[in-house]
């Protein structure tokens, strides 16, 4: 008897799970000595975690800082009196288990020992209160990853000693060796399920979404449901009309979880499977090879403009269609979830295969490049000799 589709994508998703699960538990393992702590969810699938993991690392190592990684689960076990540091995405946000709220519980009584390093986040006047206000303000070095939210912590909170960092991604090429582009006819895509819920077996659309999001996220979450299915039918068109038109399309999962809802979405379409690597440089490489990309997490859009590849964007967070505003790219060709119940599923497919996409010029690129790779190295040692 065959085995159910989605039973062996899920027994495929357990194995890269305990894949990851064997890496990260080499890659924190080191117990010497340490004088700072870098904390963030590095115990996830999130490509985007591990590169901060990645740089970071370097970054420590080109300053001559020991350090040690803690997961956000285990920022408890950090030693009294040592700086503390985030990095990682929505770090400053106050969700039910945010970076940010983890550390105050934990470490409350350190506020001028802990920083945050190319983040993101945004809180509202409700959440913000005296013990956060202060936990922040004490802070001695916080980045931000847009100008959006510079211009939120500084002009609409007061934190004015918030400043300005692209993201931490963009480093990777002056820290290490990254794949040479090398385009090959190949319109690449990522999904992710930022409206779905794991449902056993299986990714479901749902309209079950926490009290955060419907405070964030007031036009949205009422339409949660049927923005995830409409999002998940627009994809699945998008690589149907390009595989129709003699494209090859390949989907690049930043996650595990991208993975397990593609084989689901894009299931009898012709669209082949980069399989989940735990390892941000073969990402690079996988996207290296497209002539497009049609991207929905954040650092799918980053790594596109890292390997020079044309974007399509499926803004699944205002961090994508701030990064979008930032590069001053066409908006036309960025749509976010307040936009997709108005827009016609083929028409917007037809209008995805004959785009080139949006591209900031290499030299954007490459300063942005330039600046992230200086900004961690001069906010590594600021934070640490201030």
């Amino acid at each position: 008897m065959q085995v159910p589709f989605h039973v062996r994508v899920r027994a495929y998703a357990n194995r890269a799970r305990k894949a990851l699960a064997a890496y990260v538990d080499r890659a924190l393992a080191d117990t010497g000595a340490y004088d700072l702590a870098i904390f963030g969810a590095y115990n996830t699938s999130n490509i985007g975690d591990l590169c901060f993991l990645h740089v970071l690392r370097e970054g420590c190592r080109r300053a001559g800082i020991r350090h040690r990684f803690f997961n956000l689960d285990r920022i408890h076990e950090i030693r009294t009196g040592v700086k503390i540091l985030g990095g990682g995405g929505g770090m400053l946000s106050l969700k039910d288990s945010s970076p940010l709220r983890l550390v105050m519980e934990a470490r409350g009584d350190s506020a001028g020992l802990v920083g945050f390093m190319g983040v993101s986040g945004h809180l509202l006047p409700g959440e913000l209160t005296a013990p956060v206000r202060d936990f922040i303000s004490r802070s001695p070095l916080i980045s931000v990853r847009s100008h959006e939210d510079l211009r939120f912590f500084r002009d609409t909170l007061g934190f004015s000693q918030v400043g300005f960092q692209p993201d931490l991604a963009f480093s990777l090429p002056g820290f290490f060796e990254v794949p040479a582009p090398a385009p090959s006819g190949i319109l690449g895509i990522n999904i992710t399920p930022f409206l779905f819920h794991d449902h056993g077996s299986r990714f479901v659309a749902s309209g079950e979404v926490t009290p955060w999001f419907w405070r964030h996220f007031p036009e949205v979450a009422p339409q949660a449901r049927m923005i995830a299915l409409k999002y998940a039918a627009l994809v699945r068109k998008i690589a149907e009309v390009h595989v129709s038109a003699g494209w090859k399309v390949i989907h690049v999962p930043f996650a595990i979880e991208d993975d397990v809802l593609a084989r689901l979405v894009f299931a009898g379409t012709g669209v082949a499977f980069a399989p989940y690597r735990n390892d941000p440089f073969r990402l690079l490489g996988h996207i290296g090879r497209c002539c497009k990309f049609v991207a929905s997490r954040f650092h799918s859009h980053v790594f596109s403009f890292i390997q020079d590849v044309p974007v399509v964007s499926l803004a699944y967070s205002p961090k994508c269609s701030n990064l979008f505003g930032e590069l001053e790219l066409p908006p036309e060709l960025s749509l976010d979830v307040t936009q997709m119940l108005n827009v016609d599923t083929q028409e917007f497919a037809m209008r995805t295969l004959a785009s080139d996409g949006a591209l900031p010029g290499r030299s954007v690129i490459a300063d942005l490049q330039k600046q992230s790779q200086a900004m961690v190295l001069d906010g590594l040692k600021r934070f640490m000799c201030p």
